[in-house]
């Protein structure tokens, strides 16, 4: 195994530049004369991060950083670096404190906090090992304290209910996978809703208080429920959502940090009138790809919209980074740069995986043990 000894921060200016290095987009580094460029080994991918932990895949494996506060690192050594937990999988997602893969069986495996019996692996203990649940799956996607699959196209669900977001009806609790009314391609897990795609159709589903599930009101839904919008993206955040319409980015929830990135009403899917290719969301924050440029939008006092600053933005703002590809958690985010990938926001458990805690607003290279 390798570890990268550096860690160099895309700062903005005029053209966006690396603490040491110039990044002159569409080139990439240039080395300085005396410190070598360390490049991150490639195949780090499909990061996704909970409240202060983070998993990914390289090479066919879970690799996690951060907090391991339930267990849910599942692997010992440094939490402050990336580090491989030995389990072959090929999807990962993370709950609050807690996780789901799709092992190279085609199990759903889980880890971590299990006080709502979220791990769906019976009980309410929590689990500091990767173990099978008895459910197979094509899609994984954690909430904060539930989790959902797609198996064989049909949604299920498990864990905490508590407004229904489970989408099984009533608001019970669920320690084992079942099966919901809803057909779906993709499903993105908030704070206590979610949104799915079906057929290019959005649902939503759960707690509705701040309008999040984007139908008009405020009523707080049981079963998936349309929202008569259609979709090529959606994402939801903690208390909000994004989806991309017509090639453009439509909010919809609480917007008390300027996530929305739009004025006006907060209860239903209205335009921003920023066209977009893919969209993310963290707890009260945003990101999204257009033309390969990556934007930002909304709470920024962890600095992980990546502007250099801690202020928040009202408006979607260009960032002036090329990425290809963008992971949001609650309050950090990372992406990949070239071959490199790149972190910012709170790091107080190291879950931007740099060696060391300490925030950072501007985009920093990730190290690995």
């Amino acid at each position: 195994m390798m570890k990268l000894m550096l860690s160099t921060a895309i700062a903005l200016a005029a053209t966006p530049v690396f603490a040491d290095f110039n990044l002159r987009t569409p080139l990439g580094v240039e080395e300085s004369p005396d410190i070598q460029a360390a490049p991150v080994p490639e195949g780090l991918s499909s990061i996704d991060c909970g409240i202060a932990h983070c998993y990914g895949l390289k090479g066919g494996t879970i690799w996690s950083v951060g907090s391991n506060s339930n267990g849910q690192l599942a692997r010992g050594g440094e939490g402050k670096v990336w580090g491989d937990t030995g389990v072959p999988a090929s999807q990962v997602s993370a709950g609050a404190n807690h996780g789901y893969a799709i092992h190279s069986n085609g199990r759903i495996w889980s880890v971590g906090d299990n006080q709502y019996g979220q791990l769906g692996r019976a009980g309410t203990t929590d689990q500091s090992a990767w173990g099978e649940t008895d459910l197979s799956a094509s899609f994984i996607e954690a909430g904060t304290y539930q989790g959902y699959a797609i198996n064989d196209g049909k949604v299920w669900s498990v864990g905490r209910n508590n407004y229904g977001q489970l989408g099984r009806s009533g608001t019970t609790t669920m320690h084992d996978w079942g099966q919901t009314n809803l057909s779906a391609s993709k499903i993105s897990a908030g704070y206590y809703h979610a949104y799915a795609l079906s057929n290019g159709e959005v649902f939503s589903v759960g707690y509705n208080g701040n309008g999040e599930l984007g139908l008009g009101d405020s009523l707080t839904r049981h079963t998936w429920t349309s929202t008569g919008m259609q979709a090529t993206d959606i994402a939801a955040g903690w208390q909000h959502g994004y989806i991309i319409s017509n090639n453009t980015i439509f909010s919809t929830g609480y917007n008390y940090h300027g996530q929305l990135g739009r004025t006006g009403l907060t209860n239903a899917f209205y335009d921003t009138g920023i066209p977009a290719d893919k969209v993310y969301a963290g707890a009260n924050h945003g990101y999204a790809l257009s033309g390969g440029k990556l934007w930002s939008v909304g709470y920024n006092a962890f600095g992980q919209l990546g502007l250099a600053d801690n202020t928040n933005r009202t408006m979607w703002e260009n960032t002036g980074l090329d990425a290809s590809y963008v992971y949001a958690g609650r309050n950090v985010g990372y992406i990949r740069h070239g071959l490199n990938i790149f972190a910012a926001g709170e790091n107080g458990s190291g879950q931007l995986g740099l060696g060391s805690t300490g925030d950072r607003n501007a985009f920093t290279q990730v190290v690995y043990d």
